[in-house]
């Protein structure tokens, strides 16, 4: 569908949310441990970056927390927005989990340094007014 997106007239914008008390989760545990890791995690990136490529607005719509693999597709548009209480919470180091080059890129393009350093490597969960403060929610 973010392939064919381009193609259709008419089409200004997207928007990508959900609704429930978490936006997502990120990715499956079970999947990034098992023989296909690499495979599930290459075709994720794939999306976000094919989200990210796109010639029309895009709108990340957070009602919720954010965790994981989720962050960035939430960096992969052009904005995001968020409501009170919604927590964000980026644990690949506590997880043992290797992250996809593109992923980090639009960390440190879109949020600080040391602030994407923060959230990596301590994988502490931050609420709303931070997430406004480094910069990921607008």
């Amino acid at each position: 569908m973010l392939r064919e997106l381009p193609a259709r007239k008419g089409v200004r914008a997207l928007i990508v949310t959900a609704n429930g008390p978490s936006f997502s989760s990120g990715f499956d545990l079970e999947t990034l441990s098992g023989s296909r890791a690499r495979e599930c995690t290459a075709a994720f990136a794939s999306v976000c970056d094919l989200l990210e490529a796109l010639p029309i607005r895009t709108i990340c719509g957070l009602y919720g927390n954010v965790y994981g693999g989720a962050t960035d597709l939430a960096l992969a548009c052009d904005f995001r927005i968020g409501v009170e209480g919604a927590h964000l919470q980026m644990s690949p180091a506590r997880l043992g989990i290797e992250y996809y080059h593109s992923g980090l890129r639009r960390y440190v393009e879109r949020i600080e340094l040391s602030e994407a350093k923060r959230l990596f490597l301590i994988g502490e969960q931050v609420d709303t007014a931070m997430m406004m403060r480094i910069g990921f929610l607008r």
